[in-house]
């Protein structure tokens, strides 16, 4: 079974002028993630505006994605979770299909935090497992689906099928169990939660996804490196750097929409967000470039 370690960037969707999903900017992001030795991406997860996609559209993402991610022999982790499990398995297919390492999927959301039971979510799991021949993995985002993987109930997806989690809980106090579970039945353990990458990968985390690493790739590994070899004094370090940055990503409203900017500042061509996304106004978007030039991220 394949193990993804060490930092994993979730990118972003890009759209054109005309709404559509944008090639160019798809492209642009993965070379100039490669350019920064790094292996592993996350594609179509809540950076890459999912939620706001059609099925077709996700697909030409998909296909998009790892075309590109198959010139420089990247890992790919690709979302393909949704409202019905019908769709999460067309996704899955397709994406297995198109070359993806390792699917992921977040819990069946809008019914998840009030009607859909242990049982309905496992049931999802298992079926989802049973589809696709390639790593299954359980993207774990309580704050946008209503529902949080405990530890006895991950090693029940585990016991049907599922190889791994992305894990974005951000609860530092579940995590310990969280891993004991992946240790003892060898799955991927991944952390999805930035602010949490010490702890995480100290801990014994296999990686983590980060927002942060799209726009600080080069911070990420280093912060990673030092984690993983427990040098705990230059992991600290870091990790005043990358909670820095990260702060400044949500200086106003969401990290990911800010990321579109301090892109484009970069010289990456990654077109703009969608509706109800909105784009920083000029006089915010300049405050953050500022800032970011501050942390010598730009």
């Amino acid at each position: 079974m394949k193990l993804i370690k060490g930092v994993v960037p979730a990118i972003l969707t890009p759209f054109d002028s005309n709404d559509n999903v944008y090639q160019k900017g798809v492209y642009d992001q993965i070379d100039y993630l490669a350019d920064n030795n790094i292996e592993s991406l996350f594609i179509g997860g809540s950076y890459g505006s999912f939620a706001l996609m059609s099925v077709p559209e996700r697909k030409q993402l998909i296909k998009w994605s790892l075309d590109k991610t198959s010139e420089y022999g990247m890992n790919s982790i690709i979302q393909i979770g949704a409202t019905t499990t019908t769709e999460t398995i067309e996704l899955a297919k397709f994406a297995e299909d198109s070359g993806a390492d390792i699917v992921a999927s977040v819990v069946p959301y809008y019914y998840s935090g009030s009607i859909l039971t242990e049982g309905d979510i496992l049931k999802h799991f298992e079926v989802l497992c049973n589809s696709v021949n390639i790593p299954v993995h359980c993207y774990n985002n309580p704050r946008t689906t209503g529902f949080n993987i405990s530890p006895d109930f991950f090693n029940n997806l585990i016991s049907v099928g599922l190889s791994g989690i992305k894990d974005g809980s951000g609860d530092v106090e579940r995590l310990t169990k969280m891993l004991d579970v992946a240790k003892k039945t060898n799955v991927n353990y991944i952390a999805g939660s930035t602010s949490l990458m010490f702890v995480s990968v100290i801990s014994g985390a296999d990686g983590c996804v980060s927002g942060v690493a799209l726009v600080a790739p080069s911070l990420l590994t280093d912060f990673y490196k030092a984690c993983s070899e427990k040098r705990v004094d230059d992991a600290m370090v870091l990790q005043d750097k990358v909670l820095k940055v990260r702060n400044i990503l949500q200086y106003s409203g969401p990290r990911a929409i800010t990321c579109y900017d301090i892109l484009h500042e970069k010289g990456i061509d990654v077109g703009t967000c969608r509706l109800p996304w909105r784009r920083l106004d000029g006089k915010v978007s300049n405050e953050i470039i500022k800032k970011m030039k501050e942390a010598d991220i730009l």
